[in-house]
């Protein structure tokens, strides 16, 4: 009998066994090491969860679980600074309070969240009577009765960093206050307005001065943005000055971005110097993006000087651009003097870009005047680039006024205005408008490519329009209708569709100097009398001159390379050749040498026939 022991096969069931038994250790520290890994997991997770939390503020619009600014979280807060006896609400027991510190001086109350609703309150932080120096900073106050943050009588305070959210009234309001900055604050979804600065006086004289408010964000309120309101009450007197509204994005609200308003009663002084609008992004507000209105009656006196508005951003408005009205009443003095409008980007809105105006009743005095508009960018507006109404001495200067739904610039019943070195091209109507407009300058313009005219002057006198680049309009380079005694001169009035320059009705103006090149017609005169047509330069025109049903006009040194042509003329005394001789000289010496001509020919005629019959007889 043979035996087989097979080595190699009881290796492998060895070796088989071993290795089920590594495998098993194997799996068990993979799970061991598996728990271990998912216990730390999920407490790290939640360490780091906790960690980070925080308040986004990306949508206020539709949040309903805010979350706390800090540490506190209170139903309102009230402190009065001159509230004496037991339990006063004063700043010493405001430090009393755990949310409340003194720094150097400076109480601090921060790290705050108010539903004032939930108790019952009008406002979630009311400070009166103060002038100690504090600051409110990093609290959120939302769903009050009433406003946000209240200050009345307040001076010395700083409002920072807030949230002021879904307040029945108005985000922040300041009334009768001094040397307050309001600055990096979220003010949203409020009844009234973001914030309003509040002065009001009746027989007794109050300031507001150094205010500051910036950096803030003003987002779909139901009224004005930001608001300065000054109400004099009788007799009273203001003085409103070095005030700053700087550096805020103002959108989306249900009224004005920025309002500046002033309202005089009976026998008031109201002054206002020095405050400044500047640097705000304004857009998408239901109204106006800046208005700085000042209204008065019954010999109320204001005098609004030295107000800034430059390098805003104001667009897609539901209104003015920005706008400067004076409306007065009775015997009502009202002053806007030496204000600048400047270097602000207004475009896009659905009325005029820019508006000055004033209104005068009865007895009143309204003077806006000595006033700068200057390197704005007033396009795309829906309206006019710039309009200014019944003001005078003023200049608008060096401005972008293009692309926009009616005029680049709009002069209505105005006087000594000067406008220079300003760009007014592809505007639906014309480039520059003047209406009833008296000793204004226009010069140095840029008015291409309009859809009408480039510059249009309608009853309007003793105004001086020199040096103008006016090309390549729809219509006519420069139309002037029952106009008197305007200069026109050294423009370039080329490539027009239609006439270079065109009077009707118009008398006793100089046009001197131009060069009128490859229009249809280049100058045109209708019903247009006595007028100085001197030096001009005008070829490549179809007609040179037309002078039609005109009398008096005079030519003289005129550049032509077709003789101009006269149409239904009466009685004209002119130089058609340019020779210095009036025309009816020309005509008298013609008319005698055929008379002379035809005398002769008769005798000649008379003297051949006596001769033929004499020869016969």
């Amino acid at each position: 009998m043979s035996f087989y022991f097979n080595c190699s096969n009881n290796f492998s069931l060895v070796e088989i066994t071993k290795s089920k038994k590594k495998i098993e250790l194997i799996l068990i520290i993979l799970w061991i090491i598996s728990t271990i890994s998912s216990v730390i997991e999920n407490s790290f997770d939640e360490t780091n969860e906790k960690k980070y939390t925080q308040i986004v503020n990306s949508d206020f619009k539709n949040r309903k679980n805010l979350q706390s600014s800090g540490y506190w979280t209170l139903n309102h807060i009230t402190i009065n600074g001159g509230a004496t006896g037991v339990n006063a609400h004063n700043w010493s027991w405001a430090l009393d309070q755990s949310w409340c510190n003194l720094v150097n001086g400076v109480y601090i109350i921060e790290n705050i969240t108010i539903n004032a609703k939930e108790n019952g309150y009008d406002h979630g932080i009311c400070i009166q009577n103060s002038s100690e120096y504090f600051e409110i900073r990093n609290c959120t106050i939302y769903d009050s009765n009433g406003d946000a943050i209240r200050l009345l009588d307040v001076n010395n305070s700083r409002i920072i960093d807030n949230n002021c959210l879904n307040n029945d009234e108005i985000g922040i309001f300041i009334k009768n206050s001094n040397n307050n900055t309001i600055s990096g604050n979220f003010i949203s979804n409020n009844g009234y307005e973001g914030i309003l600065v509040y002065i009001e006086a009746s027989d007794e004289i109050k300031h507001c001065h150094h205010n500051n408010i910036s950096v803030n964000t003003v987002f779909n309120n139901n009224y004005t943005g930001i608001s300065f309101e000054v109400i004099g009450g009788d007799n009273a007197e203001i003085f409103c000055y070095n005030n700053s509204v700087s550096r805020n994005n103002i959108t989306e609200n249900g009224d004005i971005g920025i309002l500046f308003n002033v309202e005089g009663d009976v026998d008031d002084r109201i002054y206002l110097r020095h405050n400044s609008i500047k640097n705000n992004n304004i857009t998408k507000n239901t109204g106006d993006g800046i208005e700085y209105r000042l209204k008065g009656i019954s010999n109320a006196a204001i005098y609004g000087n030295f107000t800034n508005i430059s390098e805003n951003s104001i667009s897609e408005n539901n209104g003015t651009g920005i706008e400067i009205y004076a409306d007065g009443f009775d015997t009502t003095i009202i002053k806007i003097n030496n204000n600048t409008i400047m270097g602000n980007i207004v475009h896009y809105n659905s009325g005029t870009g820019i508006i000055l105006k004033a209104i005068e009743q009865d007895l009143a005095e309204v003077s806006i005047s000595n006033n700068i508009i200057t390197k704005n960018n007033a396009t795309k507006n829906n309206l006019n680039g710039i309009t200014v109404r019944k003001i005078s001495n003023n200049t608008i200067s060096r401005n972008n006024a293009s692309s926009n739904g009616h005029n680049g610039i709009y002069l209505d019943d105005c006087s000594y205005i000067t406008v220079l070195r300003n760009n007014v091209r592809k505007n639906s109507l014309d480039g520059i408008f003047m209406v009833e407009g008296i000793n204004n300058v226009i010069s140095s313009n840029i008015a291409n490519n309009n859809t009408q005219y480039g510059i249009f002057l309608s009853n309007s006198n003793h105004n001086n329009i020199t040096k103008n680049n006016i090309t390549n309009n729809g219509n006519n380079g420069l139309y002037v209708l029952r106009s008197n005694n305007n200069i026109i001169s050294g423009n370039n009035v080329s490539l027009n569709n239609q006439m270079g320059i065109l009077l009707i009705f118009c008398d006793d103006n100089n046009i001197t100097g131009n060069t009128v090149n490859n229009n249809t017609y280049g100058i045109y005169l209708y019903y247009s009398n006595y007028n100085n047509l001197t030096s001009n330069s005008l070829n490549g025109n179809k007609f040179c001159i037309t002078d039609d049903n005109c009398i008096g006009n005079f030519y003289k040194d005129n550049n032509c390379e077709v003789r101009y042509i006269r149409t239904k003329i009466s009685s004209v005394e002119s130089d058609d050749d340019d020779d210095g001789k009036k025309k009816d000289e020309n005509n008298i010496l013609f008319l005698s040498l055929v008379f002379i001509a035809i005398v002769s020919s008769f005798a000649i005629i008379l003297i051949v026939i006596f001769l033929i019959r004499k020869k016969k007889t």
